[in-house]
């Protein structure tokens, strides 16, 4: 299947929201999965009402981004309140961060979509996440469960802490939904390799950050570095463009360029020889100099060879692109080339027909 051109409907600052939706709405195994109706025998083991309610009005959705027709104007506002029921966070109508959003969409339709998620389990997690969501992350992190949603989008890395007193490695795995990339200060010209040379570049351990080695039982320096163990299908990289600095929530407008096809990552797996290639499909822009103030849109390759910019309603031709040099640019969705992007048929057939098809056609 293909996608088509849908305009979103801006409730009052959901922009942010729009912008995720139609990232989503252009990885075609997500909308295959939807438009077959297979998610509703995954769905089967959610006694969660909440986010039952949720993931059919989602699938809803992703049946239109399939099947269209063109042109569409979409209202979400039942997706967004029955959203709001399990993250509160997101039930007024303030403007809000689209990563943290992803982020928890993408945990909701993960804890739904397998048959070891309880009711119980669903509403205490998310009662924590909704005061705390930092939680979010490392709650996503530790999830053992399998679902169509860590199949596309969960990888996982591998951290090496090397002791100088004794050289002993101690060696942890970690499974991951997103690389989220510092933009390095106080640089020019910056490209996305860049950005995650600095993600992954060796960390000294020292003084008060000192390492404690079960090895050789002293305390001391060491080194830390981190590595792509197992690459997944579809790798979201966050630019984190907002944070703290001097006392306030500020944005980094920093231009980083990055190309369509990326042949780059595999520096930065575990194993070195492994060549990795990825090509981008998705971007997710915010313009505008805060979070609170700006607008986000979403950049997309469509079937006609050529990127497309929506923002909310209107749609936009870009023509046809092989980077981006951006200030705006947030999240990035690539998919992994179709020779190296293998899963076992037997677990997931209908994603291994996508794949096999590519994530969204060119």
């Amino acid at each position: 299947g293909s996608r088509r051109q849908i305009g979103l409907v801006n409730l009052g600052n959901t922009c942010f929201m729009n912008s995720i939706l139609q990232c989503l709405g252009s990885t075609l195994p997500l909308l295959d999965y939807f438009h077959s109706n297979r998610y509703q025998n995954d769905l089967s083991g959610c006694s969660n009402d909440n986010h039952r309610k949720f993931v059919e009005e989602f699938g809803n959705v992703m049946k239109i981004f399939r099947d269209g027709p063109d042109n569409r104007i979409l209202d979400t506002s039942l997706l967004k309140s029955l959203f709001a029921r399990s993250a509160t966070k997101f039930s007024g109508f303030n403007q809000e961060d689209a990563s943290e959003y992803f982020t928890f969409l993408q945990q909701i339709l993960h804890e739904s979509l397998n048959s070891q998620t309880t009711s119980h389990q669903n509403h205490q997690n998310f009662e924590n996440l909704n005061a705390n969501p930092s939680l979010l992350v490392k709650r996503a992190a530790v999830s053992p469960q399998t679902s169509f949603l860590s199949e596309l989008f969960r990888g996982q890395t591998k951290n090496i802490v090397t002791c100088l007193n004794c050289r002993h490695q101690s060696t942890t795995l970690q499974p991951s939904w997103a690389i989220m990339t510092e933009i390095p200060e106080h640089r020019t010209n910056l490209s996305l390799l860049e950005c995650m040379k600095s993600f992954f570049r060796k960390e000294e351990l020292s003084k008060s950050n000192a390492y404690s080695c079960n090895n050789c039982h002293t305390r001391g320096s060491a080194t830390k570095q981190m590595f792509i163990h197992t690459f997944p299908k579809v790798l979201v990289v966050i630019l984190k463009r907002f944070g703290n600095s001097n006392g306030s929530f500020q944005k980094k407008e920093d231009f980083v360029s990055f190309p369509t096809n990326c042949d780059d990552f595999s520096r930065f797996g575990a194993d070195p020889h492994h060549s990795v290639g990825y090509d981008l499909y998705a971007v997710s822009n915010h313009h505008g100099s805060s979070l609170g103030g700006g607008h986000f849109t979403a950049d997309m390759k469509m079937s006609d060879g050529n990127w497309w910019n929506a923002s909310d309603l209107s749609w936009t031709c870009l023509g046809k692109r092989s980077g981006f040099s951006s200030g705006g640019a947030y999240l990035l969705f690539f998919k992994k080339r179709r020779s190296q992007a293998q899963i076992a048929p037997h677990i997931y057939p209908t994603l291994q027909r996508c794949i096999d098809n590519g994530v969204s056609r060119s």
